[in-house]
């Protein structure tokens, strides 16, 4: 009796192990459906590049430039303060950009006597751009960038003696 339950066993064990056995056929099946699965990726991808060459890639539509402006006026006059606001409103009303003041400050005497813009990017074209408006010349315009820039000023005005509030012009 043991001998039978060992071959049985045997037989089992045998059986098992050739269902379980690759043979030529199933390896081939396996690679093929492999193949196909791999052929139709590539193709799509293909596919793919090929649409948005041909088609080309929608471009987003540019944001309007913003100046967010910081302006430093000299002496305690609220006046000079509110028409500087205005001249600077008025300068860039018909401009390609759009115009925030995000900061105005006042030094407590008369301590800027030349008007300076002072572009806190690199790129100085909105500084320069203010400056043309304001008909300043061009070697007032300069860069340096802002130390702890919170407001994320990118133009700051340098209000001096020379500009004439109620023209927008520099003496």
């Amino acid at each position: 009796m043991k001998k039978r339950n060992q071959s049985l066993l045997h037989n089992a064990v045998t059986t098992a192990r050739k269902s379980f056995r690759l043979d030529g056929r199933a390896v081939r099946r396996a690679l093929g459906g492999m193949f196909i699965v791999v052929s139709l990726s590539a193709t799509v991808y293909l596919l793919m590049v090929v649409s948005q060459f041909v088609t080309g890639v929608s471009k987003a539509e540019a944001a309007p430039q913003v100046i967010r402006l910081q302006l430093v006026t000299a002496g305690n006059d609220a006046v000079t303060g509110h028409r500087l606001t205005t001249t600077v409103n008025q300068a860039l009303r018909d401009s390609p950009y759009t115009i925030e003041i995000v900061e105005r400050q006042t030094l407590p005497r008369r301590e800027i006597s030349k008007t300076l813009v002072v572009s806190r990017q690199p790129d100085l074209a909105p500084a320069r751009y203010l400056a043309r408006q304001l008909r300043l010349p061009a070697d007032r315009v300069m860069y340096q960038p802002l130390e702890f820039n919170r407001n994320l000023v990118t133009v700051t005005l340098l209000a001096g003696d020379d500009l004439n509030v109620t023209t927008g012009s520099a003496d």
